[in-house]
């Protein structure tokens, strides 16, 4: 008999003074799954500067594929702020 089993582990970016566009945030996630009969790991990295957002993924949309992302982050609101970043990207099969 096989059981679900899913693990996450996060490694949040530093956090600085830093207010301008000109830094560098970068974050990565790892995913552990055991699905029936079968384990693999699906980690995903970003990286925000200012506007942009890059992402890399592996075993996010099927296994053994890997995918690039690029995004605009932008906000609107100043009492209630809402935060988005839209996205497009593509992978290999």
């Amino acid at each position: 008999m096989c059981k679900m089993l899913l693990t996450s582990f996060m490694a949040f970016p530093s956090t600085n003074n830093c207010n301008t566009s000109r830094c560098l945030s970068v974050s990565s996630l790892l995913h552990s799954l055991s699905p029936p009969c079968q384990s693999y790991v699906s980690p995903d990295f970003s990286a925000d500067r200012g506007w942009l957002h890059l992402e890399a993924r592996y075993n996010n949309e099927a296994l053994e594929t890997g995918s690039l992302w690029a995004g605009y982050n932008f906000s609107v609101g100043k009492k209630l702020v809402l935060n988005a970043t839209p996205m497009v990207g593509g992978g290999q099969l």
